[in-house]
Order: structure tokens, then C-alpha cells, then sequence
């Protein structure tokens, strides 16, 4: 809970200096909307890939780059597989953590109060 109240406040931050950059604090609704739109999006995605487990598509890439990025050890991963099969067991180690599904329910509902701001004050 303590973690949740943290990320909507972090969340509200953002849309209040979206508020100030883009808007001046004006805060006619449509912008107001535009700006919860906008930081529902930044959270919507994120969460969606964290909840789906689609960040396993870039192993591959990480794989790579610590592969060529830094000098290796002879005895490290040769192969991607093996990266593969270490990166589940550390996987099935971590505490289960429900973050990504925070975030991905936090920017449903920016992006629901968006287009309720807009459909009813507009």
C-alpha cells in the first residue's frame, strides 16, 4: 500500500509539471485531461509489457550488450541459452513483487479519468 501511495504521488508530481511546461497552469479541463492522458500512457505501457512478462524479449539484447560491453570472464555465459537459464532461475529467486500490475492499473485509470474529464467538462 505504502508502495502504490508513492507511485500515484509521484504520478500526480508528473502531471502538475506537465501542468507547468506545457500548459503554464492553466488549468482549463482539456488541458488538465491532456495531462492525465499523458501520464497514463507513460504508465499504461510500461505495466502492460511488466504485466504480460514481455520484457523477456530483450534478453537478447542485454545478453549482447554484456557480452561486447565489458571484458568477460572465460567461464561466463557462452552461449545465450545458458544467459536464458540463469536469467530464470534469478527470476524464480525474486520475491514476487505485483509493481507492474500498480502501474499498469494506475494509467488505466489516468487515462479513464482523461476521457471522463473530457466527455463531461469539455
Amino acid at each position: 500500500m505504502k508502495q502504490k501511495g508513492g507511485l500515484i504521488l509521484i504520478t500526480l508530481v508528473l502531471v502538475m509539471m506537465i501542468m507547468y511546461f506545457a500548459y503554464d497552469f492553466n488549468f482549463h479541463m482539456i488541458y488538465v485531461s491532456n495531462a492525465f492522458f499523458v501520464t497514463g500512457a507513460l504508465l499504461f505501457f510500461p505495466g502492460l509489457v511488466m504485466v504480460s512478462g514481455a520484457e523477456k524479449l530483450f534478453e537478447t539484447v542485454k545478453y549482447h550488450t554484456k557480452k561486447f560491453s565489458r571484458r568477460t570472464n572465460p567461464n561466463d555465459f557462452k552461449t545465450i541459452d545458458q544467459y536464458r537459464e540463469y536469467q530464470r532461475i534469478r527470476q524464480e529467486m525474486k520475491p514476487k513483487d505485483h509493481v507492474g500490475m500498480d502501474i499498469f492499473v494506475i494509467g488505466v485509470a489516468y487515462i479513464m479519468i482523461s476521457f471522463l474529464m473530457s466527455w463531461f467538462f469539455v
